[in-house]
C-alpha cells in the first residue's frame, strides 16, 4: 500500500510489545500523521492507475473505429495493408517502451524505499550519542533508528550493561525487544518478573491495553487487508485505558523466544568470556543482597549496640556454613566475640562505604578460596561457579570437581580466601573456618527460614559457643600514637558520622510515621543500611551547580511492623528519598517504599555512578530515574552508558579513603597498620604545604580533603595494607 509508505519510513520502528513485524505495522499505523488512511473499499493507488490506463484505452478504440466510420461515409482513401501493419507495430513499440520506463521507475522507487529500512550494527558504535551530538539521529533511517531504539531500552532497562552485549542478546532474540528482555533477566537468574512500564509512550500504553484484540488482527497468515488497517487504526486511536497488570506479554515473549532458540533452559547463567567483568558486577549485586538478608536476620538490639564492628571488619560471606547469609552472621559473631571492640558503642546507620568495602573483599575471598583449591580453574569459570551456585561453596566445589582436581587442603584454602579478602586475623579466621560445626549452632535450624530474625538468646548462645574455643590471633607492633593532625581528623569525621546519623534517623522516623498514616500499619526502624547525600536537583548536575550542598538523599533501612507477635518477623526493606534540609520534616519526602524484594531492579544514575549499593523501586518517581536516562540516551549527559559503566566500576574498586569510617572503630591498641598510614598521611601533607609556601608553618586544624588524599604516593598507601585505602 504506497500511501503507507511515508508512515512507515517515518514512524515505522520494531519495538514495542509484540513481535518486530507486528509492531512495524502498528508503530506505522498508529503514527499521527496528515495522511489519511484509504477508504477500505476504495482502490488502492496502482489499482486506480491501472484502471485510468484501462479506460483510455477502451476511449481510444471507439475513436479510432468512429473515424473509421466517418472516413467510409466521406470517402476517404483507405490505408493499404502494409501502412496499417506498420503502423499497429508502432503503437505496440510504444506500449512496450512506456511500459518498460514505467517498470524502471517502480523499481527504482523500490531500491530508495528499501535503501531508507536497512542499516548495519556499525551506526552505533557510540549509543548513546556523545554529548552534544544527538541531533544526527533526525537524518538516520527507519532501521537504524529501530536498532537504535531496542538497544537504547535495553541499556537504560538493565543494569551493567554494554552495547555490545545488548547486541548479543538482540541477535539471539531475532530483534525481538520483549524477548531479548526475557532473556537478558532469564540468563542473570532473575526469572520473568511482570514487565514495569512506568513512563512509556502514548502508543506503548494504548497497546498494552487493547493486546489481545491487536493480536487478533496481527497474527494472521494472511495479507493485511484495508478492513484489518481499518480497524487496527480505530483501536489505537481509542481513549487510553490503564495497562493490564498481568505479564502476559512476556509469558508470549518466551514462547516466541523458544522458537527463536531451541533448549532456552541451557541458556541460563551463561555468559560468553568476554562478559567476565559484567559477571563479577552482576555477583557482587548478588552478595549485596546476602548483606542485606544477614542484617536483617540479625537481631536489632543486638546489632546496633555490637555486632556491627564484627559485621564491617570481617563479616565474610565464607566459612564453616553452606550458604553465605549463615556464614555472614557466624563471621560476624564469631569475631566481635574473640576480637572485641576497645569501646563499645550504639549505631543505627551502617556505614555505606565499609558495607561495600567487606562485599567486595568477600568475593575476593571467594576467588581466591577457588583458585587456591583448584589452581586450572579459570577466573571466568569461577565466577561463573559461584555466579550458579549463589556463593554456596560446597556446591562450587562438586562442580569443579568433575573437571579439576583437588590441590591443597581447605584449612590453606581459607588462610588464602581470608589473606585476599584482607581480614584482620587470617590465620584464626581459617582455623574457625575448618573447626566449626554449623549444624551444633541454633542458626543451622532456621538457616533456610530467611523470613525469621535470630533472638537475643540464640545469638548470646552462639557467642558462648565461641568463646569457649582458643583461636590464634596476629601479633601486632606497637600501635604509634596519632599525631595532632591524625587525631583531629579521626575524630572530626566521627562527629561527622554521627550527625549524619542523628540526621538520616530523623528522617527515617518521620517518614515511616507518615507511612503509617497511609498504610494504616506502624513500623519500627531495624537498621539504616545504605544512604547517599549527594543527590541533586533534576537537571543540576556535578559539583559547580550544588556547591552548596545537594538537595536530596536515597537511603535503605529495614524496619518491621509493631507488634510482639512480630517480633522475630524478618524486617522489610524500604527505600526513601528525602530532602538533606531542616525543614518541616513531614513535608520532605518525594518517595518512601516497601520494597518488594532486596532484588528490586528500579535504576538511579546518580547512585550508580557513585558505586552506591542502594536498592531502588522498579516501579516509581525519584530523582536519578526520572529524566537522567533519557538524557543520557539523547546525547545530553557528558557521560555515556559505558561512561557509566566504568564510574561505577571504579567507584566500587576504590570505594573512597576509610578516614571518615574506619576511625569510628580505631583501637589504638590494635590498629597499626591505621595509624602508621594515616600518620604518614598527615605528615606528608603538612610538609607539601611548607614546601608550596617555602615556610615553615604549624600544623593544619584544616580535615585533610579527600580529593587530597587521593593524590598521595604509592608508596604511603602501601604503608597503609589497605585499612586506610578501602580496596576490594
Amino acid at each position: 500500500m504506497p500511501a503507507l509508505i511515508p508512515r512507515l519510513l517515518g514512524a515505522g520502528v520494531c519495538f514495542g510489545l509484540l513481535d518486530p513485524v507486528s509492531n512495524i505495522i502498528a508503530n506505522t499505523v498508529s503514527s499521527p500523521s496528515c495522511d489519511v488512511l484509504p477508504e477500505p473499499n476504495a482502490p488502492a493507488q496502482g489499482e486506480e492507475e491501472e484502471d485510468n490506463r484501462s479506460r483510455k484505452g477502451t476511449v481510444d478504440a471507439a475513436t479510432v473505429e468512429e473515424d473509421k466510420r466517418i472516413g467510409k461515409a466521406r470517402k476517404r482513401k483507405v490505408l493499404t495493408v502494409e501502412e496499417e501493419g506498420k503502423r499497429k507495430k508502432d503503437k505496440k513499440s510504444m506500449a512496450a517502451a512506456a511500459a518498460a520506463e514505467e517498470e524502471e521507475e517502480e523499481q527504482m522507487q523500490r531500491d530508495d524505499i528499501l535503501s531508507k529500512i536497512t542499516t548495519d550494527a556499525s551506526s552505533i558504535a557510540y549509543l548513546p550519542p556523545r554529548f552534544g551530538r544527538g541531533s544526527l539521529s533526525k537524518s538516520r533511517t527507519v532501521a537504524q533508528r529501530s536498532l537504535e531504539g531496542l538497544v537504547t531500552f535495553l541499556i537504560c532497562y538493565c543494569r551493567h550493561l554494554p552495547v555490545s552485549e545488548a547486541l548479543h542478546y538482540l541477535l539471539l532474540a531475532k530483534a525481538d525487544l520483549l524477548a531479548a528482555v526475557h532473556l537478558i533477566e532469564y540468563s542473570r537468574g532473575m526469572g520473568a518478573r511482570l514487565f514495569p512500564i512506568s513512563s512509556p509512550t502514548m502508543e506503548i500504553v494504548s497497546m498494552a491495553s487493547r493486546l489481545e484484540q491487536l493480536e487478533q488482527i496481527l497474527t494472521t497468515e494472511h495479507r493485511l487487508s484495508l478492513d484489518d488497517l481499518g480497524r487496527l487504526h480505530e483501536l489505537l486511536e481509542e481513549p487510553l485505558k490503564e495497562a493490564p497488570g498481568s505479564p502476559k506479554p512476556l509469558r508470549q515473549a518466551a514462547v516466541r523466544l523458544n522458537r527463536y532458540i531451541k533448549g532456552t533452559n541451557s541458556l541460563k547463567y551463561k555468559f560468553p568470556l568476554e562478559f567476565t567483568e559484567t559477571l563479577r558486577t552482576l555477583l557482587l549485586e548478588k552478595i549485596h543482597v546476602f548483606y542485606l538478608k544477614a542484617i536483617a536476620r540479625l537481631p536489632k538490639d543486638d546489632l546496633r549496640g555490637r555486632y556491627h564492628h564484627g559485621l564491617l571488619k570481617a563479616g565474610h560471606c565464607f566459612g564453616p556454613a553452606n550458604d553465605p547469609v549463615s556464614n555472614i552472621i557466624l563471621n560476624t559473631i564469631w569475631y566481635d566475640t574473640v576480637f572485641p571492640l576497645h569501646e563499645e558503642f550504639k549505631m543505627d546507620m551502617i556505614c555505606s562505604n565499609s558495607l561495600v568495602r567487606i562485599e567486595c573483599r568477600s568475593l575476593n575471598g571467594l576467588l581466591a578460596f577457588l583458585h587456591n583449591l583448584f589452581p586450572t580453574l579459570s577466573e571466568h569459570d569461577a565466577l561463573m561457579y559461584l555466579f550458579q551456585s549463589n556463593a554456596n561453596l560446597e556446591e562450587v566445589i562438586f562442580r569443579a570437581m568433575c573437571d579439576h582436581d583437588i590441590s591443597s587442603s581447605y584449612k590453606d584454602a581459607y588462610k588464602a580466601a581470608a589473606d585476599a579478602a584482607w581480614h584482620p586475623h587470617p590465620d584464626a579466621q581459617a582455623e574457625f573456618a575448618v573447626s566449626t560445626q554449623p549444624t551444633l549452632l541454633p542458626i543451622a535450624e532456621s538457616s533456610q527460614v530467611i523470613s525469621c530474625t535470630l533472638t537475643s538468646s540464640e545469638v548470646e548462645l552462639i557467642s558462648r559457643y565461641f568463646s569457649q574455643k582458643s583461636y590464634t590471633a596476629k601479633s601486632v607492633p606497637s600501635v604509634p600514637k596519632l599525631v595532632p593532625g591524625a587525631d583531629k581528623i579521626v575524630k572530626r569525621n566521627q562527629q561527622k558520622f554521627m550527625a549524619t546519623q542523628y540526621f538520616i534517623r530523623r528522617k527515617v522516623k518521620a517518614a515511616l510515621k507518615r507511612y503509617a498514616k497511609e498504610k494504616g500499619t506502624e513500623y519500627e526502624l531495624h537498621v539504616i543500611c545504605s544512604t547517599n547525600c549527594d543527590i541533586p536537583e533534576n537537571g543540576r548536575h556535578g559539583y559547580f551547580l550544588n556547591r552548596k550542598g545537594f538537595p536530596y538523599a536515597h537511603v535503605n533501612f529495614l524496619a518491621r511492623p509493631k507488634g510482639s507477635q512480630s517480633g522475630n518477623t524478618a524486617p522489610s526493606l524500604f527505600f526513601l528519598e528525602c530532602s538533606n534540609g531542616e525543614e518541616d520534616l513531614n513535608t520532605l519526602f518525594s518517595c518512601c517504599t516497601e520494597l518488594e524484594s532486596p532484588t528490586d531492579s528500579g535504576r538511579c544514575f546518580h547512585c550508580e555512578y557513585k558505586g552506591k549499593k542502594i536498592v531502588h523501586p522498579a516501579v516509581g518517581t525519584y530523582r536519578g530515574r526520572e529524566t537522567d536516562f533519557e538524557e543520557l540516551s539523547c546525547g545530553k549527559r557528558k557521560i555515556d552508558n559505558e561512561g557509566l559503566i566504568i564510574a561505577e566500576k571504579m567507584s566500587i574498586e576504590f570505594v573512597g579513603l576509610s578516614s571518615e569510617e574506619d576511625g569510628l572503630y580505631f583501637d589504638p591498641s590494635m590498629d597499626y597498620d591505621f595509624a602508621v598510614g594515616l600518620n604518614n598521611l598527615v605528615m606528608e601533607e603538612e610538609e607539601a604545604r611548607k614546601e608550596l609556601l617555602g615556610e615553615n608553618l604549624p600544623p593544619t586544624d584544616m580535615p585533610i580533603e579527600p580529593e587530597l588524599l587521593a593524590e598521595t604516593t604509592q608508596d604511603v598507601l602501601q604503608d597503609c595494607h589497605g585499612h586506610v585505602v578501602l580496596q576490594c
